[in-house]
């Protein structure tokens, strides 16, 4: 998903999809070019969506990890 993100960063080479979606106000765009730039920014947008999915995730994952071992959280001793 990062890989995505960042190839639509380099393709457009622009570093944000607020920067992206500012393109689309160009008046010298085509309907072509213009397409092409409303689906990379659907598509990023989609994209860091499923990152905080993602991270989200994770988290939640960790926390009830964290719940089910016995003595809390693993720490090492010396």
């Amino acid at each position: 998903m990062k890989s995505e993100e960042e190839a639509l960063h380099n393709e457009f080479e622009v570093d944000s999809l607020t920067k992206l979606r500012e393109r689309l106000i160009e008046q010298d765009r085509s309907a072509d070019e213009t397409r092409a730039v409303r689906n990379a920014a659907s598509t990023w947008e989609a994209l860091q969506t499923e990152l905080t999915l993602v991270r989200h995730a994770l988290q939640l994952y960790d926390d009830v990890t964290d719940l089910n071992t016995p003595a809390g959280p693993l720490t090492a001793t010396v």
